[in-house]
């Protein structure tokens, strides 16, 4: 992919009955560029919920990897609303001393 650039989003809070394969059909949908992979971690203390972290190589051409940029940018994260009304918020994945 031509003009493309690696980025890793994180998911913080996606209830456990949820897939990868789902968040992944989702991002795909969005037309930002190839999804790599999107890891699942189950949360330490609530047994319902997990993160995810989805690498793609987005292509920063497209209206959408714009928008996201700017979101991620000026607000800290996007809302990304996968099934009306419920939505994720997605966050840069930034090393723990940069967030």
């Amino acid at each position: 992919m031509e003009h493309s650039y690696y980025r890793e989003w994180c998911i913080p809070r996606v209830q456990t009955n949820i897939t990868s394969n789902y968040v992944k059909q989702q991002f795909i949908k969005m037309d930002i560029g190839k999804i790599i992979k999107v890891q699942d971690y189950p949360l330490k203390n609530d047994k319902d919920w997990m993160r995810m972290v989805v690498k793609v190589y987005y292509n920063p051409k497209t209206e959408n990897s714009e928008t996201i940029d700017k979101h991620l940018i000026n607000n800290k994260y996007f809302k990304f609303v996968y099934n009306y009304p419920d939505y994720w918020r997605v966050y840069a994945n930034l090393p723990q001393k940069q967030r």
